[in-house]
């Protein structure tokens, strides 16, 4: 596996990102589109920006190259960062090594309900279990694990923001993290995929379920594209088609 680099701005900071080269994923177009992680994912990337607190832990969960991670990093949040495909962890690595970030942990792990082996294939983004049509023969494994079965001198302390982007295991994942999410009532943003979900035998509709009943839930509005976060209060996201970015806030403390 080769790796690359380059300079890439957190509103305004700018960092080394280490990636991979020749993973079908061009990363490197990613890092050259975009001048400045404000203009990337314009909804998620201000919400982080706007809620991740020093000293506080961030979840990272489905890191990709760490570019969330590292502008929690940049905050002086703790990171522990979850990325099942190997490439990518060791980037992460690199990017630590690089810019002398000493509070974040990569971990190559996938997260679940439980804790178990997940086939995959490192230069895909769907996991191969499941049912999942759409992904390719699998190569590898990777461990998975689910955050309330983590012990607590890993993620004690105060949780104040998750971001999980995994491509349809977010149901699982959350099944997994209830007692945790109950416990430190973290902000929660997280990508839904509704279609890939179901291939993995779950529904994104269930998502509000696993949450304690103090929470709201918003959709943002072109998070991607947009000039901002336009977040959208919702009791239930089984009407939503596509993807969509849902914020999970306990009430009244999202900045929005």
């Amino acid at each position: 596996m080769q790796y690359g680099s380059k300079k890439f701005a957190f509103f305004g900071a700018v960092v080394d990102i280490h990636y991979p080269t020749d993973n079908e994923e061009s990363f490197e177009s990613i890092l050259a589109r975009y001048g400045d992680l404000a203009e990337y994912e314009r909804g998620l990337s201000r919400l982080l920006y706007r809620n991740i607190r020093r000293d506080e832990l961030f979840l990272d969960i489905g890191a990709q190259i760490g570019l969330f991670s590292v502008l929690a990093s940049l905050q002086g949040a703790r990171v522990v960062s979850f990325e099942m495909r190997t490439s990518l962890v060791l980037a992460h690595y690199m990017t630590c090594r690089t810019n002398g970030f000493r509070d974040w942990l990569p971990l190559n792990m996938a997260v679940d309900s439980v804790a178990g082996v997940i086939p995959y294939n490192d230069n895909a983004q769907f996991a191969l279990t499941d049912g999942n049509l759409n992904a390719r023969t699998a190569t590898n494994t990777v461990l998975a694990c689910a955050l309330d079965e983590i012990p607590g001198f890993l993620l004690g302390g105060a949780c104040g923001c998750i971001k999980m982007d995994i491509e349809g295991f977010e149901v699982r994942a959350l099944r997994g993290m209830r007692h945790y999410i109950a416990q430190s009532r973290p902000f929660t943003f997280i990508e839904c995929h509704p279609h890939p979900a179901h291939l993995y035998g779950t529904s994104i509709a269930e998502i509000p379920e696993l949450f304690p009943g103090n929470y709201d839930f918003f959709i943002v509005e072109d998070h991607r594209n947009g000039q901002g976060a336009r977040l959208a209060k919702v009791d239930q996201v089984s009407h939503v088609a596509e993807n969509f970015l849902l914020v999970c806030s306990p009430q009244a403390r999202l900045s929005g």
